[in-house]
């Protein structure tokens, strides 16, 4: 008996060996093709999830990449725009300075502007062309000399307008120094409106011929003295000339 046990058992095993896989497979009814292409779609399906997985792994860096980007343009908007703000203070800053000196400009034209219009021609234009005297007669210059002011009067109150009667405004300037220290205020240092004078030349009002005489006197040199034939706001009109 357990020798018949033992030929069915290797009986069995023999067919299990010769059948092999084929008695497994066909459990589930599955030829080796199906087996085979189950294999393949496996192994395409692992390939897949692989190349899934590095496509992934690409797309998050190139993300990461573009974030990086995005935070660096940021950044340079940032500071362009901080740029843009800190010009346009500037801009804001320079368009009022401008407009400061537009403002002076301005005050400095219309103060020009009364100047002008207070100030009065040396001579009138119909004595432009006459020429100008250059040494005087102390004979002739006594008998068209007017009586003279009062003896008390105040070098201060005494209206001075110095006039550059060459040309050079500096020769006026230098002379409004000089009638200062004597002790007059000079109101007005301008141009004269010609510029070929000759010697100095102080022209008086009526009732300043004494104080012209001692402003003259103190100028020494050729400086003269003339009469006022036009009607002025000054009492004294001082012309420089080419000669002291």
């Amino acid at each position: 008996m357990f020798y018949r046990k033992m030929m069915y058992i290797a009986v069995l095993f023999i067919l299990l060996t010769t059948t092999g896989c084929s008695f497994f497979r066909s459990v589930d009814n599955s030829s080796p093709e199906d087996i085979l292409i189950f294999e393949t779609s496996k192994n395409d399906l692992w390939n897949q999830k692989k190349a899934l997985e590095q496509e992934k792994a690409a797309c998050k860096k190139q993300v990461a990449d573009q974030q990086a980007q995005i935070v660096l343009m940021n950044t340079g908007m940032s500071e362009q725009q901080t740029k843009i703000a800190q010009a346009n203070e500037q801009i804001t800053e320079s368009n009022k300075t401008i407009d400061g000196l537009n403002l002076q400009i301005k005050q400095f034209e219309t103060e020009r502007e009364k100047i002008a219009k207070a100030a009065e021609p040396v001579e009138p234009k119909k004595m432009k062309g006459m020429p100008i005297k250059t040494i005087s007669d102390p004979k002739k210059e006594a008998r068209k000399k007017p009586a003279a002011g009062p003896a008390g009067a105040e070098t201060g109150a005494v209206k001075i307008k110095v006039l550059a009667g060459e040309g050079n405004i500096a020769s006026a300037s230098a002379m409004a120094k000089r009638i200062k220290k004597m002790g007059y205020k000079v109101k007005l240092v301008d141009l004269a409106e010609r510029s070929n004078f000759d010697v100095n030349t102080v022209y008086y009002a009526p009732n300043q011929a004494a104080t012209a005489e001692e402003i003259v006197k103190q100028l020494g040199g050729s400086a003269t003295t003339k009469p006022l034939t036009w009607k002025s706001v000054y009492d004294l009109i001082i012309v420089t000339g080419k000669k002291p």
